[in-house]
């Protein structure tokens, strides 16, 4: 599991829900993807917090990366691409600048059911 595309996922800053180019969370109910204030709000659950010990540099369990997001890269993203093997896997989480295409990322999709 370590290394391939890096996979962006519902998250990002609270403070920059949107950029009018690549993305636009303003308009989604919140519990569609998980708001960020800081690294240090110990929000639980989401393999960030929890795996990390910092939220800059390599500091998630088994080396792999751990860079929060911030406002000039607020959307998360996880996993880590082939040429970031030494610091990509299970626990690596890292920032996005805007969602734009670029040829390691990827995402998941996910069905929600009403019923």
């Amino acid at each position: 599991m370590a290394g391939g595309l890096w996979e962006r996922v519902t998250g990002i800053l609270s403070s920059k829900k949107s950029n009018s180019t690549y993305y636009d969370f303003s308009g989604i109910d919140s519990k569609y993807y998980d708001s960020y204030d800081d690294y240090n709000n110990t929000k639980y659950g989401d393999a960030v917090y929890e795996t990390s010990t910092s939220s800059k540099g390599v500091e998630s369990w088994d080396d792999d990366f751990s860079n929060f997001v911030d406002l000039s890269s607020p959307v998360f993203r996880r996993g880590g691409s082939g040429f970031d093997i030494s610091h990509a896997g299970l626990f690596c989480f890292h920032q996005w600048d805007t969602g734009e295409n670029y040829p390691y990322n990827a995402f998941r999709p996910c069905l929600v059911s009403s019923q």
